[in-house]
């Protein structure tokens, strides 16, 4: 077993600089340093012939934590009243309590949803830790926006969950993982425990001394069982070569509505509250009542509207029904994004309030062509995508 020199440090360095808040200008040489202590672990793992998923318990960590941080939206600093930054809380287990109500799920999944009595049990369960959450935040002094990203990550996690609906999915999901994960013992070469969990990875593969934990992104939540047998494929191909089919259709899903939704879901659960709507160039509650008086003759009923601080992917707004809800990507929030392809971002998400989604063969459809033909009425749309187009390529370049 190989040890990281520094890497627990550099995590501990990192969380601190985070908790504190990093200005706009050390931005870049906080990514270039989280970026290099990353390479430099897996430079190292990989002249020793062995993985970063091979290192000991706390450098393992160190290096998830780093590996996962969303290095396009780093918190700045924030003055309270007082002139002083709020300290962001360590909330200590969380990543435990996790695995521990993912192994519950996993292994109790027809006992769960077959007993009411159960799910009821688990739900106030899940509640009431993210409760506790959201109480240490407030006693600190901060909002679950500004948790650090695992923490951040868990605590929506709970709170979508504790949700019956939700919860109900989530145990449909597993059936369906079930099925087919007696199949996948040929490429792991023992068994597999799934958990489904929210995270920035499609999935990862950890062994251990008698079982292969597979973690997968709750963004699979609405996966049909082919798909996950494409998923166990995927994590673990038979012999050395990765099946390119299997990967081709997992990452085809995690690019679907269905995918992005499921996460932007979770996402809404730590937005920032719904009074930060100002942002450092740009203001989302303008940016309502220009498109609202433009296209929806000042008729459109106002939504909850929030920043979305780290997005867990290149989509730069999110509409979420069931909380009436609009949240923009924070890295629209930039001088150098004009007024009108913010605007264009705030209808496109705003004609989602109005057209709902339709389901088709199992699928949950937003983009319908009657969507795509209002779309166009944006008056500078051509520009506006274009715009986005660029951004996101930069954006992709950038989490290379």
């Amino acid at each position: 077993m190989i040890h990281i020199r520094g890497l627990v440090r550099k995590y501990n360095e990192v969380r601190r600089a985070l908790s504190a808040g990093i200005p706009p200008d050390r931005h870049e040489g906080f990514r270039g340093n989280v970026r290099s202590a990353i390479a430099e672990t897996e430079r190292i793992c990989a002249e020793c012939g062995t993985t970063p998923s091979r290192l000991p318990g706390p450098s393992l960590n160190a290096y998830r934590f780093l590996k996962e941080l969303d290095l396009d939206n780093l918190p700045e600093p924030t003055q309270s009243a007082g002139g002083t930054a709020p300290r962001v809380p360590s909330i200590r287990n969380v990543t435990a309590m996790t695995d521990f109500l993912s192994r519950r799920l996993w292994y109790h999944t027809d006992a769960v949803a077959g007993n009411s009595l159960e799910r009821n049990g688990l739900v106030t369960e899940l509640a009431r830790q993210a409760d506790t959450i959201e109480r240490i935040c407030k006693g600190a002094g901060v909002s679950p926006s500004q948790l650090t990203p695992v923490t951040r990550q868990a605590f929506c996690w709970m709170r979508f969950l504790s949700s019956h609906e939700n919860l109900g999915l989530h145990l449909d999901a597993l059936g369906r993982a079930h099925a087919v994960a007696p199949a996948a013992r040929a490429g792991a070469g023992m068994p597999v425990e799934v958990h489904l969990v929210n995270m920035s990875n499609l999935w990862r593969r950890l062994p251990y001394r008698d079982v292969f934990l597979l973690k997968v992104s709750e963004g699979f939540l609405h996966a049909p069982e082919s798909l996950w047998a494409d998923i166990m494929k995927y994590a673990f191909p038979v012999g050395s070569r990765v099946d390119r089919r299997a990967k081709d259709v997992v990452h085809d899903f995690a690019s679907s509505d269905d995918f992005r939704d499921v996460m932007l879901s979770l996402e809404t659960f730590a937005a920032p509250d719904s009074g930060s709507t100002r942002g450092m160039h740009h203001d989302l509650e303008a940016s309502f009542d220009r498109v609202n008086r433009e296209y929806f003759g000042g008729k459109m009923p106002r939504p909850m509207i929030r920043w979305g601080r780290s997005l867990p992917s290149l989509k730069f707004g999110h509409y979420e029904h069931s909380r009436d809800t609009v949240m923009l990507s924070a890295t629209l929030d930039s001088p150098d994004v004009p007024q009108f392809v913010l605007d264009n971002v705030m209808f496109h998400e705003l004609l989602h309030k109005v057209h709902g989604f339709v389901v088709s063969n199992g699928r949950r459809l937003s983009h319908t062509a009657a969507f795509a033909a209002d779309a166009r009425k944006f008056s500078r749309y051509d520009e506006a995508e274009g715009f986005l187009d660029k951004l996101a390529c930069k954006l992709w370049r950038r989490s290379r």
